[in-house]
């Protein structure tokens, strides 16, 4: 009787510890903390959990690189994965039960409610908001579903960031080349107009210098000559000089680019520029700092053409700053490339000029085509030249200069 007794109090004990593992189990299931299928057959209710049997889809969807959300009809979240959080900034106990449109941009709600609404597949672009303000890009995909015999929703959303980011990067790529050949056109159209010019200019100006030349040689050996008459030849003299300097950029821009790449110390070619400019900048007061790095010892360019370069910005500067003024170098590698930048303290560039045009010029006696030689220059190296200015304060030329040329000697 004592036996039966403890057989029976044992076996009490035993229901008890069960029953309390299976009302944890169900508490369990009941606050989400595990996730689990109660099936209902003759041996009454059995549990099974998703370790048994949708674990390792779990699994993938929490793994995948997309945003994996389910929606009942009314775009209300009952579940989504990790990164769904992570694409909007937000902790799950957060985002699990709010309305999926209040991520939705208000210009992409009626995209949304159209995608959620339609039975067949949709998909769509629309933009999500994170708690930090900012918007991702997403594609979407729709699809219905059953859940316990209830419709719902299941969502696919793929980040398109990087993918934008791409985008704008070829986009610009592309105006940049499409920008390069309109501007190639445009000097190739230039230098056929100059080499007809030039061809037509040179004789009757060579013709008008000699006789200007025999005019003054004349002129010495008569008495009592009108000292205004003199003025009036060295006048003529002078605008000769001009119209001879604007015949040789002419053929300048006429003559195809040849580029003879060798290696040059930028340091030692600078001093050599600033020494054949020096009495002008002495006169002008110009000081000049520089700014060379010296992880930049050695540059492959053609010596003469930077030269062209260097003195055109340099006279532009010392024109700029009749006052006296500073004149900064700057001169470091970056990436592929050699970044030279150029400023002055100067009277800046008028807004709404296109300083590169041909004939563009804010100067008295400028021809207007020095800078669009420089740029001419610049891109048969394959490089790039833009400037910043600001009335009364100065102008800052940026060149851009491959390291390696993949056109050593012509372009």
């Amino acid at each position: 009787m004592e036996n039966s007794a403890q057989n029976l109090l044992q076996e009490l004990d035993e229901l008890r510890v069960r029953l309390q593992e299976a009302e944890e189990t169900l508490t369990a299931i009941r606050t989400g903390e595990v996730d689990a299928l109660v099936i209902t057959g003759p041996a009454g209710e059995q549990v099974f959990t998703l370790k048994g049997a949708d674990h390792p889809y779990r699994i993938i969807v929490e793994e995948m690189s997309e945003a994996a959300v389910t929606l009942s009809l009314d775009g209300t979240i009952l579940y989504c994965n990790g990164r769904f959080g992570e694409l909007v900034k937000y902790p799950l106990e957060r985002v699990i039960g709010s309305s999926f449109g209040g991520f939705v941009p208000g210009e992409h709600e009626a995209i949304f409610h159209g995608c959620l609404t339609r039975k067949e597949k949709t998909t769509a672009e629309i933009g999500l908001q994170a708690s930090d303000g900012t918007t991702v890009p997403v594609y979407i995909s729709c699809s219905r579903v059953m859940i316990d015999n209830n419709d719902a929703v299941c969502l696919i959303a793929t980040d398109r960031t990087e993918q934008k980011r791409q985008e704008a990067i070829i986009a610009e790529e592309r105006r940049l080349a499409e920008e390069k050949l309109r501007a190639n056109d445009r000097l190739a159209a230039m230098g056929m107009t100059a080499a007809v010019l030039a061809h037509e200019i040179a004789n009757p100006l060579n013709w008008i210098f000699t006789t200007i030349q025999l005019m003054e040689i004349e002129s010495t050996k008569l008495k009592d000559v009108d000292s205004s008459w003199k003025t009036q030849l060295q006048d003529i003299h002078s605008e000769i000089d001009r119209l001879s300097s604007l015949l040789r950029e002419f053929r300048s821009l006429a003559r195809p680019m040849q580029l003879n790449i060798a290696p040059i110390d930028p340091a030692h070619f600078i001093a050599e520029v600033e020494k054949l400019l020096g009495p002008e900048l002495d006169s002008a007061g110009v000081r000049i700092e520089h700014d060379i790095s010296n992880e930049l010892s050695i540059l492959n360019t053609d010596r003469e053409k930077l030269r062209q370069i260097f003195l055109n910005i340099y006279k532009n500067a010392i024109e700029a700053m009749p006052s006296g003024g500073k004149l900064k170098v700057k001169m470091h590698p970056e990436a592929e490339s050699v970044i030279i930048e150029i400023s002055d303290t100067g009277s800046g560039i008028p807004e709404g000029v296109d300083i590169f045009a041909p004939f563009a010029t804010t100067k008295d006696k400028g021809t207007g085509l020095g800078l669009m030689i420089v740029r001419q220059i610049v891109a048969a190296h394959d490089g790039s030249i833009s400037y910043s200015s600001k009335a009364g304060e100065g102008t800052t030329f940026r060149i851009v200069l491959p390291l390696v040329h993949s056109h050593p000697t012509t372009q």
